[in-house]
């Protein structure tokens, strides 16, 4: 039923409550029996990230050291300007 239902309704939960299952264990079963992932619905975004280029990998973070906001498309958690700065230099060059 799992399998005949996986594609025919919109979302998981939808086929939680059509076979009186729970969410996790909808979920569960669907890896376990090898369906295709059902990518989830993007999270509506607020504020000033609401107009960020929709890229995956593209976010807005709040820099470690200084606290304003910059974009950053990798694991980065220090903004360029602070990276080009004194204080991190000393620490990069005390690292080495």
């Amino acid at each position: 039923m799992l399998r005949a239902s996986w594609d025919r309704l919109p979302t998981r939960r939808a086929i939680a409550e059509r076979l009186d299952r729970s969410l996790e264990a909808v979920k569960r079963r669907g890896r376990h029996l090898g369906l295709p992932r059902r990518d989830k619905t993007p999270r509506q975004r607020r504020g000033r990230d609401h107009q960020l280029d929709s890229e995956p990998l593209d976010r807005r973070r709040n820099c470690l050291m200084c606290g304003e906001r910059f974009r950053t498309t990798r694991y980065q958690f220090v903004c360029p300007t602070c990276k080009s700065g004194e204080l991190w230099q000393a620490a990069r060059n005390e690292q080495k």
